[in-house]
């Protein structure tokens, strides 16, 4: 990260705040709503609403997040330096490397084991062991990761995370970022962290390696959809799969779930997830109070909700009060 951050990052052309509040009606304003991502579009209604009304931004960038959720952001923030022409950082920033500026492999590899060691103090007891664990096979993942980039050989420029916008008729505007993105082809990565198993005698636990899918998983092929989508629909698809032993690529011609009639499929779920929101939203008037009081918050989702007791606790309140009978 630290070589990374040295270098010169430009302001890009567009202007995503604006183009995201654009034409944007007062009462998604109110609320803080104002574009759909993907990731957002995957999740139950009642879990994605909540989360975007009750936490701020600042709020949700200390939810806890287990080292799994981490496994495939290694590769991911620091391959793109080795291989990738521009790469974009939030919603408005570019960074332009020449030939000579990009990293070798040693200066990947530095910076990857850089961003795993900054982790150390982020996991409870149970989850360090998954760390250190995560440490010892990131060699192998990052390799992988690049066996599996050079078999869909991108051509042209190749961009990396940059952020794009789609229209899924809903008010508010759906926004993503693609993995990677050449002339003629996007690629969305996926890894799969090693299982946990149960706690030994001596208390270390033993790992397992998680098998790659046979074919892509439904959330993930939609989300390729969406930048498919967002990029006119042009770009051959491709989702790479990775583990610590073997990597995979899927594309239309090896998975159903990637072509066109399937990407067209998946917009349209993606659509009438937005519309459900939508309809809510109206529904409420702008009321936040109104509108919790609307949705099912499921708590007891096994994934969406492992976000730090604290802001469960917040949550749970929160919804309390939109159904108490003094609201």
């Amino acid at each position: 990260m630290q070589l990374r951050e040295q270098r010169e990052i430009a302001k890009a052309d567009k202007n995503f705040e604006a183009l995201l509040n654009n034409s944007l009606p007062q009462i998604y304003v109110d609320l803080g709503i104002d574009h759909w991502s993907p990731t957002s579009l995957n999740k139950p209604v009642g879990i994605d609403l909540i989360l975007k009304l009750i936490f701020t931004q600042e709020e949700r960038r200390l939810f806890y997040v287990g080292p799994k959720a981490h496994f495939g952001n290694y590769p991911g923030n620091n391959h793109p330096m080795h291989v990738a022409d521009q790469i974009w950082f939030g919603q408005s920033e570019v960074l332009n490397l020449a030939v000579h500026e990009k990293y070798n492999w040693d200066q990947m590899m530095e910076s990857v084991q850089q961003d795993i060691n900054a982790q150390d103090l982020s996991y409870n007891k149970t989850d360090k062991h998954q760390h250190q664990h995560h440490k010892k096979l990131m060699p192998a993942v990052l390799e992988n990761w690049h066996k599996a980039y050079k078999a869909i050989s991108l051509q042209g420029k190749v961009i990396c995370e940059r952020t794009v916008t789609g229209d899924l008729g809903s008010h508010a505007t759906g926004l993503g970022r693609i993995d990677y993105e050449g002339d003629h082809a996007l690629i969305e990565y996926k890894t799969k962290p090693p299982r946990r198993g149960k706690m030994k005698a001596d208390g270390t636990y033993g790992f397992s390696t998680q098998a790659i899918p046979k074919d892509v998983q439904i959330e993930h092929a939609r989300q390729t959809a969406f930048y498919w989508h967002a990029t006119g629909r042009k770009l051959k698809p491709f989702v790479a799969y990775v583990n610590e032993k073997e990597w995979k690529v899927f594309d239309p011609n090896t998975s159903d779930m990637l072509t066109v009639a399937a990407m067209e499929d998946h917009i349209e779920y993606y659509k009438r997830q937005a519309q459900l929101r939508d309809n809510l939203i109206q529904a409420s008037q702008g009321d936040m109070k109104k509108l919790l009081g609307m949705i099912d918050p499921d708590f007891g989702h096994n994934f969406y909700w492992n976000i730090g007791d604290q802001f469960v606790i917040k949550a749970k309140q929160s919804i309390n009060n939109a159904l108490s009978k003094e609201g």
